[in-house]
């Protein structure tokens, strides 16, 4: 978009801005994965969400915020599925919860340490309990009630790591077991592989279509990927021109939708604080659209979706397929294809039993 030369200063900008939302209202939605920045989790801070929402909360913009990221249900199916299914709000905080104490409890397993430490988990969502209220509140609804939806978007990610056979707990021994074990030289047999980044931007791609179909004047922030650092300095990073294809390729989707693209690493290279940057960037981009233009964020058109208000049961049910399908697959594969089918099938597992807990929360609740 053509950037427009004004004078006024940063807190002018916010204030112009806040008075723009005023009476149209600030929906502020983050999808949904935890490797927003340099491919390491936020799962020990606020993420990027986070940090955007109390940036507006502190600037009085009274936003409504869903943040959907997770350490666990972070792939672009699972955008999807909350989508169509039309999660509440009390159920996404409740995810977040038992996927954040998942997933620490797994960290702990990788590092041989007592599962039990991942209870520890449980501090970190410690604040983030749902309103009574919060279960009136569902993410499509809300995308398509609000006149103009702030969603970022940092998917895909965890679905090249999991594409791939990615583990970063285990990336540096596969590397140095690579004559004896399958399991880095499959890792790079499949990162260069191109079709699988053009199935993950098949997925990304299906991913706008549908928030858009949704409400096509929701502004968009994807941010791209970064390189994945854990081999360094035993080689020369293998992923690098994967990295770089999959970010050319991203940002053209994101060109044939007319939303923004944020590649991270230019972005915030050597920033002190890189949150402090994207949060600049998206007030700069804001206040071109709103203040200094007048078109609409997306004028087409987008179909394909039909959301069934199944909550998190038709969740479950989305994901049993996948779950499935990947057994089916083991039966066809062999050798380390066939034990990458097995991983996959038990983190469709884990997701579900997440999922479940939710259901099982709500029945006490609705007991008590």
């Amino acid at each position: 978009m053509l950037k427009v030369v004004d004078n006024s200063t940063i807190q002018e900008k916010i204030d112009k801005l806040r008075k723009y939302y005023e009476n149209k209202g600030l929906l502020i939605v983050g999808l949904n994965d935890s490797t927003d920045f340099n491919t390491k989790s936020t799962i020990l801070k606020k993420n990027a969400v986070k940090n955007l929402a109390s940036f507006f909360e502190k600037n009085k913009f009274n936003p409504q915020t869903i943040d959907a990221v997770s350490p666990v249900l972070n792939k672009t199916e699972h955008i999807d599925y909350f989508l169509k299914n039309n999660v509440s709000l009390e159920d996404i905080k409740l995810l977040q919860k038992y996927s954040t104490v998942s997933h620490y409890e797994s960290t702990m397993h990788r590092l041989g340490l007592p599962k039990f430490i991942g209870k520890i988990g449980y501090g970190k969502v410690l604040f983030n309990i749902p309103k009574q209220t919060d279960s009136e509140v569902k993410i499509s609804t809300s995308l398509y009630d609000y006149q103009e939806p702030l969603l970022i978007y940092s998917s895909g990610v965890s679905d090249l790591m999991r594409a791939i056979g990615y583990n970063p707990f285990r990336i540096k021994y596969d590397y140095q077991k690579k004559d004896e074990l399958p399991n880095y030289n499959y890792m790079i047999d499949k990162i260069n592989n191109p079709m699988i980044i053009e199935g993950i931007m098949k997925s990304i791609s299906q991913n706008l279509n549908n928030i858009l179909c949704i409400n096509n004047n929701t502004n968009i922030y994807v941010l791209g990927a970064s390189e994945f650092n854990t081999l360094s300095p035993i080689s020369s990073n293998p992923f690098s021109n994967p990295i770089n294809s999959y970010n050319d390729k991203l940002e053209k989707i994101c060109k044939r939708y007319n939303i923004d693209f944020i590649n991270v690493d230019q972005l915030c290279y050597k920033a002190s604080n890189k949150y402090d940057n994207l949060i600049k960037y998206i007030i700069e981009d804001l206040y071109q659209k709103k203040l200094l233009f007048t078109t609409k964020v997306n004028d087409k058109n987008y179909t394909g979706l039909t959301i069934t208000n199944a909550g998190v049961a038709g969740v479950i049910n989305d994901i049993n397929n996948d779950y499935s399908y990947c057994i089916g697959e083991w039966f066809t594969e062999n050798g380390y294809s066939q034990e990458r089918c097995q991983e996959i099938s038990y983190e469709h597992s884990m997701e579900i039993k997440t999922l479940a807990k939710v259901l099982v929360k709500k029945k006490i609740k609705k007991v008590m």
